[in-house]
Formats: C-alpha cells, sequence, structure tokens
C-alpha cells in the first residue's frame, strides 16, 4: 500500500469518525448526507484520479437513488459499500456500530489528532463495544467463530476458532440480526450482547 492510498483509508476513518455518533439511520435525509459525504471524500482523495477507470459520477448518480429509499444502518452501509467496491481496491469500506471491524480499525488508530476524536466519544479513549471479544463469520447460514483473543470472556469460557454460534441466551446464531418468526431475536454479534 503506498502512502497515498493510506492517505486516503486515514479521510475515509475520518468520514466514520464523523458519523460514528449517529451513522445511518432510518432518517432518508441523513443516509443521503452520509452517502454524499462519503462520495465526495472519495472524489476529492482517491489515490488514482481515473479511479481504476471508473466513472464515479455515474456510479453516485446510479446509487445515490437506492440511498434516498434505504431502510435503517444496514442498507444504508450496504449501498455504500458496494459503491466503494466499485472501486475494487483494498482497505476502503464504510463500517458502523453495529460490526466488531468498526471498533477493531478505531481501536488500531486511537492515537495522534484520530485518537483526540476518539476519545470524546469514547469515555477515557478506550474503544469498547458490548460482546464477549469474540470475532465470527456467517458462512451458509452458520454463524462461526473466527477469532478469540487471549484473555477474553469467550476465552475464558472455553469458546474455540471454528466453533459454531448456536445461541446467546435464547438467541439464535443461524441467522444474523432481526427475528424469528416467532418474534425471537436472532445472533448478532454486537447487538446480542447490548446492554448485558
Amino acid at each position: 500500500m503506498c502512502v497515498s492510498e493510506i492517505r486516503f483509508s486515514v479521510v475515509i476513518l475520518l468520514a466514520l469518525l464523523a458519523t460514528m455518533t449517529g451513522g445511518c439511520t432510518q432518517s432518508r435525509v441523513r443516509a443521503v448526507d452520509i452517502f454524499d459525504e462519503v462520495w465526495t471524500i472519495v472524489s476529492e482523495e482517491f489515490h488514482d484520479p481515473n479511479y481504476g477507470g471508473v466513472d464515479w459520477n455515474s456510479l453516485r448518480n446510479r446509487y445515490r437513488p437506492e440511498m434516498e429509499s434505504a431502510r435503517g444502518v444496514e442498507d444504508c452501509a450496504r449501498i455504500i459499500n458496494t459503491m466503494l467496491g466499485e472501486l475494487k481496491t483494498s482497505h476502503t469500506g464504510y463500517y458502523t456500530p453495529e460490526e466488531t471491524a468498526y471498533y477493531g480499525l478505531l481501536d488500531i488508530f486511537n492515537q495522534g489528532q484520530f485518537g483526540e476524536k476518539i476519545r470524546k466519544i469514547f469515555p477515557g479513549g478506550v474503544v469498547r463495544y458490548s460482546g464477549i471479544g469474540i470475532q465470527t463469520q456467517l458462512i451458509n447460514g452458520k454463524r462461526f467463530v473466527i477469532d478469540v483473543p487471549e484473555s477474553s470472556p469467550a476465552a475464558e469460557a472455553g469458546l474455540k476458532v471454528g466453533d459454531e454460534i448456536l445461541g446467546v441466551r435464547g438467541a439464535s446464531g443461524r441467522r444474523s440480526g432481526g427475528t424469528s418468526g416467532g418474534g425471537r431475536k436472532l445472533f448478532h454479534p454486537v447487538d446480542s450482547f447490548r446492554g448485558r
């Protein structure tokens, strides 16, 4: 990764910091504002002035109408990440507080000017989310553990990489987010532990 790509990745992270307290909400105006901010950052800061051969202006025109009808955080992030994916470049994405990767990235950049912004949002500058310290991945409709940090509650409980999450206090591990047909809350890597 060259210096200009690192600078661009850091600029995208700044966009995350600017939106971390609100992020994409169900407000269509708010979602469109975030979309426009991400599009502008890429337009002004992307390391390749030819955008890898992609017509960046036409992508805005194609994806912005979808954003106007976005419903919720996941829909907003999906649309933005689909647009960013058209650039076919690594280390470029839009993360929300609903994803564990969001907190991992913030913790990595918790220094210097980024650290100052992070400390305003997270007490004592410690980046945390509700959870037991695992990273998971959905594979063929099943959720598996892909990382268990040492001395995390998950490690102390005996979870291991490769374990399938079947449930968390009644929350199914088979699907991510939402509710089952019976109104039962389904497993989500962050939300399943919020407030516990």
